[in-house]
């Protein structure tokens, strides 16, 4: 088994915000203008803040979700992105110990603390709150027996009061204070209907964060956090091995994660009134989700381990037919290219203000099975780039860009006249709001789009199906066969009068489920955004239908 050192650290808090992102893109900041090289990473499904990591600051950033990935795959992923960096700053999501359903805390920042020995730090807003402050950072810190909490910054205090609040959480809690972050109002974030706006949206976003780093270095004790992070142990992969050194198919951990999976007929499951829960796919959700919690450990375990919590997570995996995806996880050791560099599929990326809300991770497993990634914009671009053999059109938010999305009208022709030559295509959220006949905007103007599906998607009141979901596939499709189960992610304000049912939807913890998705032999469009490294196969065969669709075309 080998060691990898790696300097880490995981910023938390005990609610939404408290500061966890203005914190972290201020230490990224403070961290190069010491001369460091950070790697960034988020916890959840999250695709803003990596955007804020890698746009305003210029570190690299991606997702660690155990949801998506089990731990011995996080640790891997974590390896891997920060090859070229020296130390890890890994941003929490929500508060620390909430998880799936809202009742557990699977796929919390606290799990994935734990699943990486990551020390963290608690930023706690004091607004409004002083002795309280205290018994809310003790709590949070013997909630669980190792909580990992090993420092805390006080975010909205006052200077005045800051010594003696620091002089009573120390005494009270035993955890040291590394600081105050002062309200900066001349570095204020803005937020929008899914969180915060994007970095391309604020012009003066990099002096921002620069003033703000000035304010960490002077009011933070920044040496003290880097001790912090040095402090934490070597990265232990489960299962042992170098990652991405083998090159044998037969060794890796995705062999398998593409099989029939369990016998479950969602066509047996579904009636005209309602959809019904796929008995054994539940089963296996509520495996998933309500698992015992993670033993005390100091590194990652290998889920291989025998006893009760062994036996849920095994019978989870044989519920969902998963022999490659959650026993020894996504990991590192990818698939050979499907393609040599001279046949690769060259696969068309929307990328603009519009659709930006992309995986890395998921671009990048897509790059290591052989594709050319060709990023173009459906605002900018008059036309599709050539010899294009495939469409990604990520999430984002074309609703606020109704208007030059629809007077670009030769890009929604030649998109829509793309998917109907039958060219492989995978539509998030975005992306499948995109390929309707009319979007209808805020202010319930409609706007023409690509048409190639009928219907409208228009704004609700609230957010719609939000949160994780697993899939089952009801029919063979582009990105898994009858039965198969995939996951993703919901988050979006707009739905559409035709969202699709070829696959059916199951939420953690409360069983919920609707239908899903578009899905063909050449096409999957709909609300969920997918995270490819969950089950690789699923880039497999979306790459493997593009080099189909090349040769019937040239």
């Amino acid at each position: 088994m080998f060691e990898y050192p790696l300097s880490r650290i995981c910023i938390a808090s005990s609610s939404s915000g408290s500061g966890k992102t203005t914190l972290t893109c201020g230490i990224l900041r403070a961290l190069m203008n010491r001369g460091y090289r950070p790697a960034a990473f988020k916890c959840g499904p999250d695709y803003i803040d990596p955007l804020f990591h890698r746009e305003a600051v210029g570190a690299f950033s991606s997702n660690l979700d155990l949801f998506f990935c089990n731990e011995e795959a996080i640790v891997r992923l974590l390896h891997e992105n920060t090859q070229a960096g020296d130390i890890a700053v890994l941003e929490g999501v929500m508060g620390f110990y909430d998880g799936l359903g809202g009742t557990t805390t699977g796929a919390s920042t606290w799990r994935l603390a734990q699943a990486t020995d990551t020390p963290v730090i608690l930023v706690e807003n004091c607004a409004g709150l002083s002795v309280s402050v205290a018994a809310r950072i003790k709590g949070l810190a013997v909630f669980r027996e190792d909580s990992h909490i090993h420092g805390v910054v006080l975010n909205r205090v006052k200077e005045k009061l800051y010594p003696a609040l620091k002089a009573l959480i120390e005494k009270e809690t035993g955890i040291t204070v590394l600081g105050r972050l002062p309200f900066l109002e001349d570095c204020v974030i803005e937020s929008r209907h899914l969180g915060l706006v994007t970095p391309e949206e604020l012009g003066d976003l990099k002096e921002k964060i620069g003033r703000l780093a000035r304010r960490i270095e002077q009011d933070l004790d920044m040496d003290a956090i880097i001790r912090l992070a040095q402090s934490a142990p070597p990265l232990t992969p489960a299962g042992g091995g170098s990652p991405g050194n083998e090159e044998d198919p037969s060794s890796s951990p995705f062999v398998n994660d593409e099989g029939p999976g369990v016998s479950v007929n969602p066509l047996e499951v579904c009636c005209a009134s309602r959809i019904k829960p796929p008995k054994i796919a539940l089963e296996a959700i509520f495996y998933l989700a309500n698992s015992v919690e993670p033993k005390v450990r100091s590194t990652p375990v290998n889920r291989d381990f025998c006893g009760a919590d062994g036996a849920k997570i095994h019978k989870c995996n044989r519920l969902l037919g998963n022999t490659g995806d959650l026993d020894r996880g996504c990991g590192i050791s990818l698939f050979h290219p499907i393609t040599g560099a001279k046949t690769r599929p060259r696969l068309g990326i929307a990328r603009d203000r519009a659709f930006c809300f992309y995986y890395e991770d998921s671009l990048n497993l897509l790059k290591k099975l052989g594709a050319e990634l060709v990023f173009f914009s459906p605002l900018h671009d008059r036309r599709l780039p050539a010899g294009l053999n495939g469409l990604y059109l990520g999430g984002g938010y074309p609703e606020l860009y109704g208007a030059p999305l629809a007077d670009n009208q030769v890009m929604r022709e030649d998109i829509r006249k793309a998917l109907e030559s039958g060219m492989p295509c995978i539509a998030e959220c975005g992306g499948f709001m995109y390929l309707h006949r009319t979007l209808v905007d805020a202010q319930g103007i409609p706007y023409p789009l690509a048409g190639f599906f009928p219907g409208s998607c228009v704004k609700k009141d609230h957010p719609v199906r939000f949160g994780y979901a697993a899939y089952t596939a009801k029919s063979d499709n582009l990105l898994c066969p009858r039965g198969g189960v995939i996951r993703g992610h919901e988050f979006h304000y707009w739905d559409s009068d035709n969202p699709g049912d070829d696959f059916i939807a199951i939420k953690p913890v409360w069983g919920e489920t609707w239908p899903a998705a578009v899905a063909t032999a050449a096409l999957y469009a709909g609300f969920p955004h997918l995270y490819l490294y969950s089950v690789p196969s699923m880039a497999r065969r979306f790459l493997e239908r593009c080099k189909t669709w090349r040769t019937s075309h040239e």
